[in-house]
This record gives C-alpha cells, sequence and structure tokens, in this order.
C-alpha cells in the first residue's frame, strides 16, 4: 500500500492506493471516499467537503493515476494542488 498524508486548515488528509488498482481518501482518520478499478493504465477520482472553519466547508479531490510503472497522487483543495506524489512500482497487475 502506498499513502500521501497531509494537514490541511488542521484536517489530516490521506490518500491511500493499493493494488490492483483501489483508493481511498480518508479525512481525519474517517473513510469519505472509495472506488476501484480492474485495468491498468486508469484513473480514480475520489472527492469530499472538508469543514476548514466554523460554517466554512472546503472542496477536497483526490487524483489517482494508475500506469504500468508509477502510480501518481493529487490532492487538491478548492481547484490547488496542495500535495502531490508518486511512487515507482514494480509494475502494476
Amino acid at each position: 500500500m502506498y499513502s500521501l498524508d497531509f494537514n490541511y486548515r488542521d484536517n489530516d488528509l490521506r490518500v491511500e492506493v493499493a493494488t490492483p488498482p483501489a483508493a481511498r481518501l480518508l479525512i481525519n482518520r474517517i473513510t469519505r471516499a472509495s472506488d476501484s478499478r480492474d485495468e491498468v493504465p486508469c484513473r480514480i477520482n475520489l472527492s469530499s467537503s472538508v469543514q476548514t472553519d466554523y460554517e466554512w466547508h472546503e472542496f477536497v479531490e483526490a487524483e489517482i493515476d494508475f500506469a504500468a510503472d508509477e502510480i501518481r497522487l493529487l490532492l487538491i483543495a478548492n481547484k490547488a494542488v496542495i500535495a502531490e506524489k508518486t511512487f515507482k512500482t514494480s509494475g502494476v497487475s
């Protein structure tokens, strides 16, 4: 399993990915979205809102690209990339 962690406005955001292609978006250790695919290459998009202030919510997205030799994760808040990471793999099945 691979993961990307980021603290955004006092919220712990985490994207976890595994092979065969599967991903989940956690906010404050609670799974807010998940999905999987049957083939590579593919893209999984996950999204959720997160409360960042009193009565203020923001939209958070995880974009995960699975390729034959790497997995690329993007974490996006309000249409701006806030974190990204690429993992080299020995081949995604």
